[in-house]
This record gives structure tokens, C-alpha cells and sequence, in this order.
């Protein structure tokens, strides 16, 4: 199927089917599967993913391009559309509270607001595949040295995995950034609950509030706290107040919210 791109929605669509193949096989797609795909564009990647799974439900914000897209997946029956917005959607609903995973080659001007989205989702998926501009795929893989904010809260919540890289010819039209596929997998039993995860997200936050400065200093001038007191309270729980926040581990992260987050804030959560 032909359709001339939008550029004022992002739209790059996938032309590449070693990529496609590499997506599909990422998510393990079985007879029994509800895939939601994000984005599904011209359909090239919809259409595989229709012989292979139970059901496919596209989820496309092009009120012009969903119409298109319907009449050429006709000949499918278990194939259905949601012109919304996936950003707001309610994927419990949507998906009947069945399990399901996504598929999306996310449009790179959302990607993170997306992620963030999935990741605080209550009807969360099994899993994820989805398709970022490489730089966002490195910050959300990051390993202790280079983490961000959003590398801790992701790799909290889920297994992540690279897939593989995408170079930018594998679309039409071809972005001025190559791509990655990252694979993510929720996690069981997260330390992170619906009642923590806000003020979890807050202490980094703080944290990662300067990113040339260290923790101590981070966390004395955003939550406005002697930075004597921070240096003690980072020392209790094992921590160097010299670091900079992007060399904790997970685990630091997690023992120092537990140990000292009610001090750090002043408050009850």
C-alpha cells in the first residue's frame, strides 16, 4: 500500500523486511497472541503479523491513512482499528483485560512520552518491541556510568534487550537518524508499586537534576537540603556522595529510596 508520509506526525514507514522478520521474531508471535501495534502505517508489518497471530489491532492517529489501511487489511477477520491517539488510550479496555503484547515503530518526536506510557500502564503488556532513534535506544540500554532517568525507571520495570540496529534506509522516507529495536520485558514483583512509583520518579528526579554535578550536590540544590545532611545520608546507605547519579546501580538506587526518601522529601508517601 502506497501513502505519501506526514510529516507533522512523524511518520517514517518501515520498508525493510529483514527488519520486519527481526521484530516479529523479537516479539515470538504465536497463534494465541493479541498484538497491539502502534502505528501501523502502510501495514507492512501488519500483515505478516496477521498470519501469525490471533488477533492485530492497529492503533493509527492519520484520520486520512486509517480508512486506507482498513480496505487494504480487508481480506482479514482478525484484524480491527482504533483511530485515536495511543498515548491516551485505555489499554485495559481496549485490550477486553486479555494478555497482549505491542509492536510499534514509534514516531521518534513521542518515543519517550510513549515508553513512559507503557510503563505506567495497570494492564501492562507481556512484552514490548519497539523501535526508537538509536539515541534513545542507548539512554533507555544504558548501562551504570551513562544512565539517565529514564534508563533506571525502565530498567526497574522491565528486562530490556537491544534487537538490533536500523539504519535509516530501512524506511520511507528515510529519517536523517538510524534506529534500534529494543525488546522489553515487565518485570514480576518490581520493587516499584503504583503507590512508590511517583516519589521513586521524584528522587530521580532529584538526582539526575544536574548531571555534570554530583549526586550530593544534585540532591542538596533541588530539594534544597544542606548538603552536609545529603553527604550523610548517601554515606549511610553505601553511597560516595562524590558519584554522579548516572553511575548508581539499580540496586543503589533502591536502597537509598528505601533507606532515606521520607528524610531526602519531609514527607509521608
Amino acid at each position: 500500500m502506497r501513502y505519501r508520509a506526514q510529516k507533522s506526525l512523524g511518520q517514517n514507514f518501515i520498508n525493510d523486511e529483514n527488519v520486519i522478520s527481526a521484530a516479529i521474531n523479537a516479539a515470538d508471535v504465536c497463534n494465541d497472541d493479541l498484538i497491539l501495534e502502534i502505528g501501523p502505517g502502510t501495514g507492512k508489518l501488519t500483515r505478516p503479523l496477521l498470519g501469525l497471530a490471533r488477533r492485530v489491532i492497529g492503533i493509527e492517529l492519520d484520520q486520512n491513512l486509517a480508512p486506507k489501511l482498513s480496505n487494504y487489511l480487508s481480506e482479514f477477520n482478525n484484524f480491527s482499528l482504533i483511530n485515536e491517539d495511543a498515548r491516551y488510550l485505555d489499554y485495559k479496555q481496549v485490550t477486553d483485560g486479555q494478555p497482549y503484547k505491542i509492536i510499534s515503530n514509534l514516531p521518534y518526536y513521542a518515543a519517550t512520552f510513549f515508553l513512559r506510557t507503557f510503563l505506567e500502564l495497570e494492564h501492562k503488556p507481556e512484552l514490548m518491541v519497539l523501535m526508537f532513534q538509536k539515541e534513545v535506544a542507548e539512554n533507555v540500554l544504558a548501562t551504570p556510568g551513562s544512565m539517565r532517568l529514564l534508563s533506571v525507571i525502565t530498567q526497574m520495570l522491565c528486562y530490556s534487550e537491544k534487537i538490533c540496529d536500523v539504519p535509516k534506509e530501512s524506511f520511507e522516507p528515510a529519517p536523517k537518524i538510524d534506529s534500534s529495536i529494543v525488546k522489553l520485558v515487565p518485570k514480576q514483583g518490581s520493587f516499584i508499586t503504583p503507590i512508590n512509583y511517583v516519589p521513586f520518579c521524584d528522587l530521580l528526579r532529584a538526582g539526575f537534576s544536574s548531571p555534570r554535578k554530583t549526586i550530593s550536590n544534585c540532591l542538596s540544590n533541588s530539594l534544597h537540603k544542606p548538603k552536609s545532611e545529603c553527604n550523610s545520608m548517601l554515606l549511610n546507605c553505601g553511597i560516595d556522595p562524590q558519584r554522579r547519579a548516572e553511575t548508581l546501580e539499580l540496586a543503589e538506587w533502591e536502597f537509598l529510596f528505601d533507606n532515606s526518601y521520607e528524610e531526602l522529601f519531609s514527607l509521608e508517601w
